[in-house]
């Protein structure tokens, strides 16, 4: 598992302002963000044993950010702006993002987010 780095984070944090909600480094940012929150609870349930509180808090929340084994997985708006950018990032990047689109289910997981952030941020001269 890749966790966004502290230094990644704040590249995205300067990045990111109001105008630009849908950009790519907005929509990591709110990933990464909402992936640090799942793992915190993760760690609080099992130190406390309360494993059942965690799986309750996964079913009401599914569509939230997580760090798999595979990297940060999370799930855009399968017709929407996020959906669009993500799928966007696949073409750009195929070595690190692998975005999956059913009729009922959608998935995108990016394999390491700090090298795809640098490479966004490389591209366009940041």
């Amino acid at each position: 598992m890749k966790r966004a780095t502290k230094a990644i984070v704040k590249r995205l944090e300067k990045l990111v302002d109001s105008s630009s909600y849908y950009s790519a480094q907005a929509i990591l940012l709110r990933e990464i963000e909402q992936a640090e929150i799942d793992l915190s609870m993760f760690d609080d349930c099992q130190k406390y044993g309360c494993m059942e509180g965690y799986n309750e808090y996964w079913g009401y929340n599914g569509s939230r950010a997580f760090y798999s084994c595979g990297g940060l997985a999370f799930r855009p708006d399968k017709d929407g702006i996020s959906g669009n950018v993500i799928r966007g990032l696949q073409c750009k990047y195929p070595d690190l993002v692998n975005y999956s689109q059913t009729h009922d289910l959608n998935l995108a997981v990016v394999r390491d987010i700090n090298k795809l952030v640098n490479k966004i941020l490389e591209n366009e001269g940041f």
